[in-house]
């Protein structure tokens, strides 16, 4: 049940079988049934599209998306994944490491595609800056020039992968630095919302 055939173009296409693949992950994770309306309020309130990731490899997967910016083209959703270093999201998912597996995953990254580590290591050493002042990353359309992005780790209970969770705008909507001004403290304190709801603060 994980291919279906397709008789008209005699090609094999992904069949319904694969849903029951991610399923079990995706129920087992009770973060985000405490996130949900924590993301809600926040997409609510900010216009944003919200979104909760996960590492997988060299790239983010969104575990959850709470859709608020309709005019962001790249519809973003379960299961829909990201480059990691490219990405505010997968910055803070690095960000989210101790030291040593932070070197690991970068280690990982320059073996994995060496040109996009080199085009982006100046965005992930300012990030690296960013976050030890302030706390949070930001892309400025590094990814997709026309989608503007904050993000925050998430502390987890021991044993538990590292999550993330940010806003994304469409740039023409991000006047006079909205995310950092108006978003920021707001995205913070979802974070620590969650945090608090899983018994970590």
């Amino acid at each position: 049940g994980y291919l279906s055939r397709d008789t008209a173009l005699q090609k094999y296409r992904l069949g319904p079988g694969t849903l029951s693949l991610g399923h079990p992950l995706l129920a087992s994770m009770s973060v985000r049934q405490l996130a949900k309306p924590i993301m809600e309020a926040l997409a609510r309130t900010t216009g944003c599209t919200v979104n909760l990731g996960l590492r997988d490899r060299a790239n983010v997967v969104y575990v959850d998306s709470v859709r608020a910016d309709s005019t962001n083209q790249h519809l973003p959703d379960i299961g829909t994944s990201r480059p990691l270093l490219p990405s505010a999201i997968g910055r803070a998912l690095i960000l989210a490491c101790p030291a040593a597996e932070r070197t690991a995953i970068l280690n990982y990254l320059k073996v994995q595609d060496r040109a996009m580590f080199d085009t982006y290591k100046p965005i992930w050493e300012a990030d690296q800056k960013l976050f030890a002042a302030q706390g949070y990353c930001h892309s400025r359309g590094d990814w997709q020039k026309d989608v503007h992005a904050i993000a925050v780790p998430l502390r987890q209970p021991p044993r538990e992968p590292p999550l993330a969770m940010n806003c994304t705008l469409a740039s023409y909507r991000v006047h006079k630095d909205k995310l950092v001004r108006e978003v920021l403290p707001l995205l913070k304190d979802a974070a620590r919302q969650l945090e608090a709801a899983q018994g970590l603060r």
